[in-house]
């Protein structure tokens, strides 16, 4: 993988990158007890050699009853504030099939309780329609769901600090067709919160850009 971003030119000044093992901390106290991050452990040294915007940790969702759970515990813990509340937990979007195969593909290939894999927040696909970034993407490249984007921002509370004019993040992973028109969950920030809402799949947007992983094998 040859994806590197200069955060330095591209990120506000308040985001700086978490290491895995503060990550991990992080979601140790938020879930209350020790977990395995054993697969973490082992591509460490790996992760250092293939930078991307940063190596993120996600709490696999078998730790959760259910889907909407997780969303649901991911989206508290970051004090995000729903627009579409119904659509976004209890109404699922549908997770797409590419984001499906590559967790399945991380789970398999990492033990423990954690997904481990390096990520980029928006920056890349900058004012691009997530119909877009979908039909470009790289050959290990899938798109982020709301689930995985909201435990990416849990981890890294300054990603999102500021007013509007700070860059949204889509999250191509899921659609929602309800009413008709396909819809993305995305996060903005406003007023010093962070929002969650559904952006239309066909519209690019000057102030969002989609979230995207990319498969480390």
């Amino acid at each position: 993988m040859q994806m590197q971003i200069d955060l330095r030119l591209r990120y506000p000044k308040r985001y700086v990158p978490v290491s895995p093992e503060k990550q991990i901390q992080h979601f140790e106290k938020l879930l209350n007890g020790r977990l395995d991050a054993s697969g973490v452990m082992r591509l460490l040294p790996y992760a250092i050699r293939r930078p991307a915007e940063n190596w993120f940790v996600a709490p696999k969702l078998g730790l959760f009853k259910a889907y909407e759970e997780a969303v649901d515990f991911m989206l508290s813990a970051r004090g995000v504030i729903l627009r579409e509340r119904q659509a976004l937990i209890y109404e699922k979007p549908q997770q797409l099939e590419r984001t499906k195969n590559a967790l399945r593909q991380l789970g398999e290939a990492q033990e423990g309780d954690f997904w481990f894999f390096p990520a980029q927040l928006g920056f890349l696909h900058r004012q691009a329609s997530a119909e877009e970034v979908r039909s470009n993407y790289g050959e290990k490249e899938f798109g982020l769901d709301v689930y995985l984007a909201a435990a990416c921002l849990v981890s890294h509370g300054e990603r999102l600090t500021g007013d509007q004019t700070e860059l949204g993040i889509n999250c191509p992973g899921n659609e929602d067709h309800k009413g008709g028109i396909p819809k993305i969950p995305g996060f903005n920030s406003f007023e010093g919160r962070v929002r969650c809402l559904l952006n239309r799949t066909n519209e690019p947007n000057p102030s969002y850009g989609s979230a995207t992983g990319f498969l480390p094998y």
